[in-house]
């Protein structure tokens, strides 16, 4: 059993999928409920009445009513629950929209009740509230509550003044919204503090070496938990082919060390005909994805419409980011996000720290709107949608926040854990990189080893089934995978559903 615990989390994204969050607590949360709260006197939200007083032993929970905060009402109930060794905040948000500030606001005051929580811990704990969904319970909070954090012992700050990460061997796959001390500690205890997203493209070799296969020693991630059987993946008859690159051919491990490449894969009827590895690189090591996550991102909000959590992928995007109201992106459906025919102006260039991909993933974020929604709702249409194609990494992060919101008290990666990597069998656990403000990136940076990348393949190959059943809507593989590009660019581009459609394969 934990000793105590913290939550995570990013943006308001509890403003549309709040409603859901709390029909799903209170379906799947109400065999808990017996441990009934007992409502004390309301205390009014100031610091000059919460002290260490406050929490005495006998009072299992005490409540505070507070103000109206930004459009809803912010309760903190306080809970000595005996199984954890200090007593736990329990936050919880009324169903009302919720402004873009509200979570600093809400920090703000909380910090002020409790010095012992440092504000920036806060600002990223605080939302998405429906995360906290699986640990409420274990914290000592009633089902209801939204959100879990631990308080510093009576009349003392915590260690390093800061809030306490879960210590336990509880699965990530409950809930990514927990940070474990199990997997990498501090995974996202700070997100904010971590270097922007943006500096991956500007590693050297040794730095890429050294940190793709350890990407959590650099950013906040969240875990992919894998099941308890794997996906075999037996050995075929080997091959050894030429590789052609332009005017010259080489053999595989001539290709490899030319253009410094750590590891080769190939399946060919369900069997390893080849697989590699170069640069020190082990079948165990995980090697981060950069786009391959995009097509992940894809395949989870197929697999987020056959679940209903999303109606159509025809949706506007503004149905699930209503941020994006009255920009650029006003009447552009999900699914021109996924084929990037928005016709919004981007500049995809890696090498120019002023191109859009480079600012908008080195901006800051300090509470409220998330950096990446602000950054996109600020760029203007350059054509129609539907008519131009351009490849844009900040369109699949929006994908990404989009599907989050929609999945109502999962995250991504959870999703991604109980949809595809336990039950396909996925070799080992896997991890993905979030934004400062706790969301995993739809368009970047999950790592996982060659043979989980290969599984991938298969499963696509497969046409989306496990166990005989597919888990995307019928025909989704095949249109995920057809060229969308419009126009005369189809001539010479070809893209789907963040999918790479060639006719070479």
């Amino acid at each position: 059993m934990p000793d105590d615990c913290v939550s995570r989390g990013g943006d308001h994204s509890f403003r549309t999928s709040l409603p859901w969050a709390l029909r799903t607590l209170s379906m799947s949360a109400n065999s808990a409920s017996s441990a009934a709260v007992t409502v004390q006197r309301p205390i009014t939200f100031s610091p000059r009445r919460i002290d260490a007083k406050t929490f005495v032993p006998h009072q299992k929970f005490q409540t505070i009513s507070g103000p109206i905060i930004a459009g809803s009402i912010a309760r903190p109930i306080f809970s000595p629950e005996p199984r954890v060794s200090r007593p736990a905040i329990c936050i919880s948000i009324t169903p009302q929209a919720i402004e873009p500030n509200a979570a600093s606001v809400i920090a703000t005051q909380i910090s002020k009740l409790r010095p012992g929580l440092r504000m920036p811990a806060l600002n990223t704990l605080v939302p998405p509230l429906h995360r906290a969904a699986a640990r409420r319970i274990e914290a000592g909070c009633p089902p209801e509550i939204q959100i879990a954090l631990t308080l510093p012992p009576h009349g003392r700050k915590s260690p390093r003044g800061r809030t306490s990460i879960m210590k336990s061997t509880l699965s990530f796959t409950t809930t990514v919204a927990i940070a474990l001390a199990l997997a990498a500690p501090a995974f996202a205890q700070k997100p904010i503090t971590k270097p922007p997203v943006a500096s991956i493209l500007t590693w050297t070799e040794k730095q890429q070496l050294e940190r793709y296969p350890n990407i959590e020693s650099v950013y906040a991630v969240a875990q992919i938990k894998k099941g308890d059987k794997v996906h075999e993946l037996p050995a075929g008859t080997a091959v050894d082919p030429k590789v052609k690159f332009g005017a010259k051919t080489s053999t595989i491990d001539a290709f490899m060390k030319d253009n410094r490449i750590t590891g080769v894969i190939a399946i060919k009827d369900g069997k390893v005909v080849l697989e590699k590895y170069a640069l020190g690189r082990k079948p165990t090591d995980r090697w981060t994805s950069f786009s391959v996550a995009k097509s992940v991102t894809a395949t989870l909000i197929g697999a987020a419409v056959k679940d209903g959590y999303i109606s159509s992928i025809y949706d506007p995007i503004t149905k699930y980011i209503p941020e994006l109201r009255g920009t650029a992106y006003d009447d552009v459906s999900l699914r021109r996000v996924m084929t990037m025919t928005t016709g919004v102006k981007w500049n995809e260039n890696y090498a120019d720290p002023k191109s859009d991909v480079a600012r908008a993933g080195a901006s800051e974020w300090k509470g409220g709107m998330n950096p990446l929604v602000a950054y996109m709702s600020k760029l203007k249409r350059e054509v129609p949608a539907g008519t131009k194609w351009v490849y844009k990494t900040g369109e699949t992060d929006l994908a990404g926040i989009a599907l989050g919101r929609a999945l109502a008290g999962k995250g991504i990666a959870q999703y991604a854990s109980e949809k595809l990597w336990a039950p396909y069998g996925m070799e080992q656990d896997a991890i993905w990189m979030v934004d400062k403000a706790g969301h995993e990136r739809g368009g970047c940076c999950m790592s996982m080893t060659l043979r989980d990348y290969a599984r991938i393949g298969t499963f696509m190959l497969g046409g989306g089934e496990i166990n005989g059943k597919s888990i995307l809507p019928a025909g989704y593989v095949e249109d995920a995978t057809t060229n969308h590009v419009p126009g005369k660019q189809a001539e010479k581009d070809s893209y789907g559903y963040f999918w790479w459609p060639r006719e070479e394969g």
